[in-house]
């Protein structure tokens, strides 16, 4: 699930930059995606991460999580979570700097 939620937060990081830098994705290089996809998922994942924590630390959110097998693992879980976070935004950036370059090449 982490993998699926990195490469989701991956790419919508590359559509922010695209969209609020007001440039073309002509001009836009490689290394900036790589950077807003990875900083976008690992953003997410951190805030995850924490609320997973804050939330196993009151007594009444334990219960409730519990019940859908969410509660906080330890920090061993945690970056277990993150590197699939990464492993996902890594994903995105290179789905879609393949379709960068497929896009290059068609051009006439």
């Amino acid at each position: 699930m982490h993998f699926v939620g990195g490469l989701l937060a991956g790419l919508v990081a590359i559509q922010c930059l695209l969209f609020f830098s007001h440039r073309q994705w002509k001009e836009v290089n490689g290394e900036e995606i790589i950077l807003a996809s990875i900083f976008g998922a690992l953003l997410v994942g951190i805030i995850w991460e924490f609320l997973e924590f804050t939330a196993d630390k009151l007594y009444i959110a334990r219960v409730e999580l519990k019940t859908l097998d969410m509660l906080y693992t330890g920090w061993r879980g945690s970056l277990h979570d993150l590197l699939f976070d990464l492993i996902g935004a890594m994903t995105s950036a290179i789905l879609f700097l393949t379709s960068f370059i497929w896009r290059i090449k068609k051009q006439p």
